[in-house]
This record gives C-alpha cells, sequence and structure tokens, in this order.
C-alpha cells in the first residue's frame, strides 16, 4: 500500500537575518567591480546577459555579503540578476526572476577605481511584501517507497525538471514545473500501477509549492 501525503508552500517574499559582510580582497589590477549583497535576505545570482545562462554567469552572492573584486573593463556595463529562494525548513530552493524593469542594473565602472554594483533586495523588486514570486505551480515528489516512480499526466511521462529520464528512484526529491490548473490526469506510476493525485490533490495553484510524499507501508 502506498501513501501520498501533500504539503503545501506559497512562493512569497519573507525577511531573513543578516550575516556578517566579509572584506573584499584586492587585486592587482586596479580597474575592479565589487557585487554588493549585504542588504540581501537571499542569495544573487550576477550575469553579463539577459539570457541568464550558465555560461552568462559571473558570481553568486550569499545574502549578507559581498563579492570579492572582479577586475572589468571601464566603461558603462548592465548586469542582470537572478534570486534563489530557499523554502523555510525545507532543502527546496528556486530561482526566481524579477520583472523587467526590476531584474537589472546599468553602472558606469571608472578606470582604476573600486566599483561597488549594488544588488537590487529581493522585496523591492515586488508589488507586495505578499506578492506570489511565480506564474507557475511547482510539485515536489518525494520518494520514500521501496522502489522507483514515473509521473504521467494522461498518457505521458514527465520528467523532472533538468532530468534526462522520467524514472526517480527511492530517496530522490523530484522537482517538477507544471501548469496550473486541475490535476486531473496526474499520477504516480509505480510498480505498475497508477496512483492519481485528483482526490488528494484536485488542484495545482499558481505560485505554490505542492510537496508529495510517497510512502510504502
Amino acid at each position: 500500500m502506498f501513501i501520498l501525503a501533500a504539503i503545501f508552500c506559497a512562493l512569497i517574499s519573507c525577511s531573513g537575518t543578516d550575516s556578517p559582510v566579509p572584506p573584499v580582497q584586492g587585486d592587482e589590477q586596479k580597474t575592479l567591480i565589487v557585487f554588493d549583497n549585504s542588504q540581501g535576505i537571499t542569495t544573487a545570482i550576477v550575469y553579463d546577459d539577459h539570457r541568464r545562462r550558465d555560461e552568462d554567469k559571473i558570481v553568486e552572492v550569499p545574502a549578507g555579503q559581498r563579492s570579492l573584486a572582479i577586475a572589468w573593463e571601464p566603461g558603462e556595463s548592465t548586469f542582470f540578476f537572478a534570486y534563489i529562494v530557499q523554502l523555510k525548513g525545507m532543502d527546496i530552493s528556486l530561482t526566481y526572476v524579477a520583472g523587467v524593469g526590476q531584474n537589472q542594473t546599468t553602472v558606469p565602472i571608472n578606470a582604476d577605481e573600486t566599483t561597488p554594483v549594488f544588488i537590487p533586495r529581493l522585496e523591492g523588486t515586488l508589488s507586495s511584501p505578499y506578492a506570489l514570486l511565480s506564474e507557475d505551480a511547482y510539485l515536489f515528489i518525494q520518494n520514500n517507497s521501496f522502489g522507483t516512480f514515473r509521473l504521467h499526466r494522461g498518457n505521458s511521462e514527465v520528467r523532472p525538471d533538468g532530468a534526462n529520464s522520467a524514472i526517480v528512484n527511492h530517496g530522490i526529491t523530484a522537482r517538477y514545473t507544471i501548469t496550473p490548473g486541475a490535476a486531473s490526469g496526474i499520477g504516480c506510476l509505480l510498480a505498475g500501477i497508477l496512483f492519481c493525485f485528483q482526490t488528494r490533490l484536485p488542484i495545482l495553484k499558481r505560485g505554490v509549492c505542492t510537496i508529495l510524499l510517497l510512502t510504502a507501508v
């Protein structure tokens, strides 16, 4: 027998505690930049391109800290930001990009100087402290059963985000980005049996993380 237990977490902004700001380390080159997240409540990722690909990443700056000094070319530069949002009390995080106009900054970089680049606070990019951080719904399934499972939507298998296979092994928590709406037709295929979510999970809501614990008893 298998049990599905559901937990719901709304993706909203929340405050955190400050951590010590490390000293900025020097560099032989004179034109430098330092990304300042000392007022931030979440880790920020800084990119040099709006597409925010892995190859565009400059640095990750933890909440309450500044980056080390980075050599940079003088002139005007635009930097693009994303935020790593950690669900409180859970080992689950999501990457959030603010809306247009709130997710980047342009800074003049002066030659032979160290220029600070201040990272906008996450809550400053939101319309209210309770604004949702995503238009999508997120489904996390923790596989506490003795076998593997695959998520199905209708007749199709659904792969976890970033995975090459739909198979989720024992002890793994899989994350799925789901279009909000009715959960009918969504279920876990486990040991050849399809367990539908409709009774326990009638709808997947916008901006809400749904966490399912799949347990064998």
